[in-house]
């Protein structure tokens, strides 16, 4: 675990070196739990060739930007910390690509870790006040952080 962390802790400072080339080179976006984001548009002269050849065609194009893509993280260090999340279909002529830290899902544990903070300091309300009113605003905000985090945090 301990290892995964060390990476972790290295990807994260990797990223934070070069989040301007990413976005300049690729269009590629960073969130606050260190996942990467592109939205891919297929250019206007591929258009006819995806409508005659299909899904195997917007599967090389999307196979040759990912290409680019690696090329750019394997310059950086990043290529051996990075995996393909997702590929979603947006629209007719978009597709958004997700890269994340291949060893540990970071959003999970971004918000086990904010609970986690957000419980200490709810209980630490309760046993402060050390009587019924404390351990309700206790609860109460124990209960208000869990609803934040369901809200804000997606799996």
């Amino acid at each position: 675990m301990f290892k995964k962390l060390r990476l972790l802790i290295i990807y994260i400072r990797i990223l934070k070196k070069n989040r301007e080339i990413l976005k300049q080179q690729h269009g590629i976006n960073i969130d606050w739990v260190w996942r990467m984001y592109k939205t891919y548009v297929i250019p206007q002269e591929e258009i006819r060739n995806v409508k005659e050849y299909g899904f195997s065609y917007v599967n090389t194009l999307i196979q040759k930007e990912l290409a680019k893509i690696d090329k750019t993280f394997l310059h950086m260090g990043l290529s051996e910390y990075v995996g393909l999340m997702d590929a979603v279909n947006i629209s007719e002529r978009e597709i958004g690509l997700a890269f994340r830290f291949k060893f540990l899902n970071t959003a999970k544990l971004f918000s086990k870790f904010v609970w986690s903070i957000l419980m200490i300091i709810g209980g630490g309300i309760g046993f402060y006040y050390g009587n019924f009113i404390g351990l309700g605003i206790g609860l109460i905000s124990i209960f208000v952080i869990y609803l934040i985090t369901r809200l804000f945090v997606k799996k």
